[in-house]
């Protein structure tokens, strides 16, 4: 009601204006008077004034009917008008939302370079996981507004896939480094090399710390992009099958299933029973004094 009152209200406006435009034009052509001036006047300029005026009444009695007439179909009009706004509007609104994926893929661009640029230039920089974080997520969400909008194609998975091997690429300040997959690796040949653990054993390292890319340790992709913990953890997200003592014995945790009791008493306002922890939650990781290197 109150779109349909503003598309009236400039009507109305324009009726009136009329109105004051009709007034105005017959008073340029029909003089009134005051009461005083009126007396002076003769009997005949009297009557001759009165027949003006009767004349002047009836001349916008007749505009008063034709702009009466003239309304149904001004108001018709009116109609169509807000009919052609409401489509374009419907079009218009359709337009910003297969567009939206489009817009934030180009920002998603621009921010992993800017996170790229800034982990060039301090790569100790605390605040790069979390952005990193925050791009996977960003990317994710993207991943499935172009499937709804049926914008997925190879070309375009290829893309995104670029996209996230990039962000997944950047060094984490302070954390670690990372390890492009090449033919022929398998995680215990990639631990084995003198420059990432020079022990096959330490495998289990690598897996947990790229579990949103390797699903299945025994399968790794060429291409891929995998991060390398250099330093112990000082935050964990659980997974399923996990516990304390099990987290408190990875290598890159404490290395000692004994040690638990501290990863609890660092978190109890998230664990009530030690006993009972559940996949997603995010445990803080107290490390005493200076850190080991993961070598």
């Amino acid at each position: 009601m109150r779109q349909l009152v503003t598309y009236r209200m400039p009507v109305l406006l324009l009726v009136v204006l009329l109105c004051l435009l009709l007034c105005a034009s017959s008073a340029m052509a029909f003089r009134t008077y005051t009461e005083k001036e009126f007396k002076k006047l003769s009997t005949s300029e009297r009557e001759e004034y009165c027949d003006k005026a009767a004349a002047e009444v009836d001349r916008l009695k007749d505009k008063e009917i034709e702009l009466t007439e003239k309304k149904p179909e001004l108001e018709e009009e009116i109609d169509e008008l807000e009919a052609k706004v409401n489509e374009a509007k419907e079009k218009l609104s359709k337009l910003k939302t297969e567009c939206e994926p489009w817009l934030r893929l180009g920002d998603l661009e621009n921010d992993i370079a800017s996170l790229e640029a800034r982990a060039a230039n301090d790569p100790d920089d605390p605040g790069i996981k979390a952005e990193k974080q925050r791009l996977l997520n960003e990317l994710e969400e993207l991943k499935t507004l172009f499937t709804e909008q049926g914008f997925s194609t190879a070309v375009l998975d290829e893309r995104l896939d670029e996209l996230k091997q990039r962000i997944l690429a950047i060094p984490e300040g302070g954390v670690g480094e990372t390890y492009k997959v090449v033919r022929g690796d398998c995680l215990w040949m990639i631990s084995a090399k003198p420059e990432i653990y020079n022990n096959a054993a330490k495998w289990p390292t690598i897996y947990r710390a790229n579990r949103d890319q390797i699903k299945d340790p025994d399968l790794i992709e060429i291409g891929w992009v995998l991060r390398i913990p250099r330093m112990p953890l000082t935050s964990y997200t659980v997974y399923k099958g996990d516990c304390l003592w099990k987290i408190a014995s990875y290598w890159e945790v404490y290395s000692d299933a004994a040690a638990w009791p501290r990863i609890y008493e660092a978190n109890r306002d998230q664990i009530k029973d030690p006993d009972l922890i559940y996949p997603k939650q995010i445990f803080t990781i107290p490390q005493n004094g200076s850190a080991r290197r993961l070598q």
